[in-house]
């Protein structure tokens, strides 16, 4: 295994806590969303009728992240419903590794609060809120074992979890969070309201179509012609729309996962245990689960070279949440293309649409993108107060990284400028 030295600390190049910046943007925008779907609301919960079930896909992904952001203010719900769920008690005080572990802990998150449960062992520790500046941890078994035996490798993995409470990520990210359990599955709420009804209208209407007195072969020209493209259209419309809700915060956990790997390779100054962690992860078994649990971890390979302090990866890893826009943009434009395409045959309409659309998306996200640019500039000199907000403790501060936060700041910035010359 690869092992990269380097001599940095706590605060030498960290990516910035976009999940906050992403509630904020989810917060300001939320307004103009309720005013939106409020008619599709109000169909759904004060109407009898079964027809205003077709909202249900449209309305989905609003509801579901408006419900995980309105618990993030209420981390004591998450802290009751953790202790009781994992069994956490009050650790024994006689264990000398618990010694050691919390006099480690309480060098770089001062007041971590600690509870274990050593009869389990399909988990090693997580952090989780107790209040807003308070954060407990969950000790395992299994990490105490590991601490016996491959010190180095449990510093590495308490390092990354101190991390997200530091950067702020626990109150919103994590065990028991029902934010991030939406992000997460929001494939399964794809296939539950949208893949299933529209493939049972599917099955119904093909087996209407071979029922009805026309000829055979007019049959399957019904079926492969109109009402397979129809449905997969549709599909995808909602995919698309789904996907376009839940690009930028997974992408915004990526990030506070890259960043909590970033600090634990700044405090050891070694890549090598924090890998040697990496590949104690027991990945789920299937093909479907490892896809949901992929959506809020990064993969493993990515990483690992994510782990390499280097100015390019760095700088690719700065602007992952950036970058992420035009994933949306994507996402945004399956859902219209196949929009248009069921309404209309005239490509070079579509394609006039499309570019309006997308003239409008770069027009509308250019101030968020100038937003981003000074939150690049300014984040070296604010990320030691933001820890010490959240962590307890202040990290010394370096800008040995800052020309990355500067050439970012430079390309998001132009970027946007560019597209609010173009508007």
């Amino acid at each position: 295994m690869t092992s990269i030295t380097g001599d940095g600390d706590s605060s030498e190049g960290s990516v910035p806590p976009w999940l906050w910046f992403w509630v904020v943007l989810y917060v300001i925008s939320l307004p103009a969303q309720i005013r939106f779907y409020e008619p599709a609301i109000l169909d759904l919960f004060f109407h009898k009728d079964w027809l205003v079930l077709v909202n249900v896909p449209e309305l989905l992904p609003f509801l579901a992240l408006f419900i995980g952001v309105l618990l993030i203010p209420f981390p004591w719900l998450r802290a009751f419903y953790l202790e009781r769920q994992f069994q956490l008690a009050e650790p024994d005080r006689n264990s000398s590794a618990l010694t050691e572990m919390e006099t480690f802990l309480q060098q770089h998150a001062p007041g971590i609060h600690i509870k274990t449960n050593m009869l389990r062992t399909d988990q090693l520790a997580f952090v989780y809120p107790l209040g807003y500046r308070k954060t407990g941890i969950a000790l395992f078994g299994s990490l105490f074992r590991l601490w016996r035996s491959d010190k180095q490798t449990a510093e590495a993995i308490l390092l990354h979890e101190v991390a997200h409470c530091r950067h702020g990520d626990a109150l919103i990210i994590g065990v028991g969070s029902f934010f991030e359990a939406v992000v997460r599955n929001f494939i399964v709420l794809y296939l539950l309201f949208c893949f299933l009804p529209l493939s049972w209208s599917f099955a119904s209407q093909s087996i209407d179509a071979l029922q009805s007195g026309i000829p055979f072969a007019n049959k399957l020209q019904q079926i492969f012609t109109s009402i397979l493209p129809g449905s997969f259209l549709q599909l995808l419309g909602l995919l698309g729309g789904l996907a376009s809700v839940f690009v930028l915060p997974i992408i915004a956990i990526w990030g506070a996962e890259f960043n909590a790997d970033r600090f634990a390779i700044n405090q050891q100054k070694s890549s090598f245990d924090l890998l040697h962690a990496l590949n104690k992860i027991s990945l789920p078994r299937s093909i479907f689960s490892w896809i949901i649990f992929r959506l809020t971890h990064p993969p493993t390979k990515m990483r690992k070279w994510a782990a390499e302090p280097r100015f390019g990866k760095f700088l690719i890893v700065l602007l992952l949440f950036p970058v992420a826009y035009f994933a949306k943009l994507l996402a945004l434009i399956a859902r219209a293309l196949s929009e248009y395409l069921l309404i209309c045959s005239d490509f070079a309409e579509i394609f006039v649409q499309l570019a309006d659309n997308i003239r409008t998306y770069f027009a509308t996200i250019a101030p968020i993108w100038c937003a981003m640019a000074v939150f690049f500039l300014l984040w070296p000199f604010m990320c030691m107060y933001w820890e010490q907000y959240f962590g307890g403790s202040r990290g010394t501060q370096s800008f040995d990284t800052y020309a990355t936060y500067l050439m970012s700041a430079l390309i998001v910035g132009l970027s946007a400028l560019l597209w609010i010359q173009m508007a």
